[in-house]
């Protein structure tokens, strides 16, 4: 056994420098996109691909710039509220993240060029920041198991792969590492006499009690440079070049405890933490169209090229026991990868209808296809076909459907909209689940000055899986997100 357990400690660290551990959920992850913007935009659901005179147009359609006919200066925030329920085994428990975050910036210069080229009236450039994606979150999750636990899954990897023979395994190292630590923490041991399936579990009778806390903290900001321009009045085009930038962290704290009646168990408990922290750094463009065939009437178009990030990986795990008369502890060596993630092209539809003075509908519809994301080594070291043979396979192209309306009152405007994003699954996968967002919103404007707030509502339904084992039931998710965002800005 000590042999074996040095044997373990040299392969854990190998692979924890690998680059196993990136996968299409951390592809699909960054890929999907909920754009932040200004409180106006947020409000109408971010219907806006027909519209423009919104900073939050450079992320969307940047023909949008184009409308403007006055500069601007523009700063949004917003407050998230993210309360999720789950259900592990028939128990209820509840969570709960605030987030207090910074929505966007942006100022636009425009120039009347009118007198100078025929048919052009206005050229404006604009450049800010735009958040597009937000990933606090923070899951809690207890149950009491009387099938499984996450032991027999690492039993598992080293039974049905060589046994002894752990160099067969091709597994992520994070997943591995799991492995490594519980044979370190003595939650697995080894019979010398049986030669099919030696690796056996410490746990001798199920019954504990399971649970999971499990923080994700980050997002994606878009710093860009736009220009628009307005030829006859009809006809607007812009261009958006973007650099967006990924943070996100994922901590997660999970644990087994055997019940005190439990007579039949030496070990008493195990918890296994991980740290994984992610930067990235990507590149797009972004091209646009908004045409009025006639005055009450916008068409739009746009689409995005896929962002090119270069991403780095940091994680460290770790994991203690406690048997009856000892414990134990071990921690796995920091591990980091770089490589390259490439997210979809965007492409989106648009229409507008003004009524009259005082109001507007608009709508409009995205597609995503996810199933062109890919992976890639910065270096050569590893060829990610597994991973995105799986994003090919499990993966569609989707669609997002936005809807809003404005009414102006004086000088004031009331404004509702509604959102629906598609999934990015094929049916029976239990990620990336379709949801709607219900919004609505006021905002007040007077002598170049205006002042917006929205309110709105995300409602996602969901399952996790604390681990990999065919017996072990899905864990139900609810999430209730409410975003309050507010802008002000000046026109002059």
């Amino acid at each position: 056994n000590l042999i074996m357990k040095i044997w373990f400690l040299l392969f854990g660290i190998i692979l924890s420098f690998s680059g196993f551990g990136q996968n299409q959920v951390d592809a699909i992850r960054y890929s999907n996109l909920h754009y932040g913007g200004s409180a106006r935009y947020n409000s109408m659901g971010g219907a806006f691909g027909a519209l423009g005179g919104d900073l939050s147009s450079a992320s969307i359609n940047p023909a949008g710039i184009g409308v403007y006919r006055s500069s601007e200066f523009s700063i949004s925030t917003a407050m998230l509220s993210n309360s999720t329920n789950t259900n592990h085994y028939g128990n209820n428990a509840a969570d709960f993240r605030l987030n207090l975050n910074f929505n966007g910036i942006g100022y636009l210069t425009s120039i009347d060029i009118s007198k100078g080229v025929a048919g052009w009236q206005k050229i404006n450039f604009a450049v800010g920041y735009n958040k597009i994606a937000n990933f606090n979150n923070r899951y809690s999750i207890l149950g009491v198991n009387n099938n499984n636990s996450a032991i027999d899954q690492w039993v598992n990897n080293l039974n049905e792969n060589g046994g002894a023979d752990a160099s067969t395994i091709n597994d992520n190292s994070q997943y591995y590492q799991g492995t490594n630590l519980a044979w370190q923490n003595y939650l697995i041991d080894y019979d010398t006499n049986v030669t099919i399936s030696p690796y056996y579990s410490a746990l001798q009778s199920y019954g504990q009690t399971q649970a999971l806390t499990l923080i994700e903290k980050g997002s994606i900001g878009e710093s860009f440079f736009a220009i628009g321009g307005n030829y006859g009045n009809k006809l607007y085009i812009g261009a958006t070049l973007a650099t967006d930038n990924i943070k996100y962290s994922y901590e997660t704290m999970y644990s087994e405890t055997v019940s005190e009646t439990d007579t039949a168990n030496n070990l008493q408990n195990f918890s296994l933490s991980e740290t994984i922290s992610t930067q990235g750094r990507g590149y797009n463009a972004k091209i646009g169209i908004i045409f009025r065939p006639i005055d009450y009437v916008r068409l739009g178009a746009s689409i995005q090229t896929p962002t090119y990030f270069n991403m780095s990986d940091q994680w460290t795990t770790d994991m203690e026991s406690t048997f009856k008369d000892t414990a134990f502890y071990y921690s796995d060596p920091e591990g980091r990868y770089d490589y390259i993630l490439i997210t979809p092209y965007r492409a989106t539809l648009s229409a507008g209808i003004q009524v009259g003075k005082t109001g507007l509908i608009s709508a409009d519809y995205e597609i995503v296809d996810y199933k062109t994301a890919r992976l890639q080594s910065e270096n050569g070291d590893y060829d990610f076909a597994n991973e995105n043979s799986a994003i090919i396979n499990n993966h569609i192209t989707s669609g997002n459907l936005k809807i809003g309306t404005e009414w102006r009152i004086e000088q004031f405007k009331v404004r509702a909209g509604y959102s629906y994003f598609g999934k990015s699954s094929r049916n029976g996968l239990t990620t990336n689940k379709a949801y709607s967002t219900y919004s609505i919103g006021i905002g007040f404007k007077q002598n170049g000055f205006f002042m917006d707030i929205a309110y709105n509502l995300s409602k996602k339904y969901g399952e996790l899986y604390l681990y990999d084992s065919a017996s072990l039931e899905a864990t139900a998710t609810a999430n209730n997100i409410h975003r309050i965002t507010t802008s002000i800005g000046f026109q002059f």
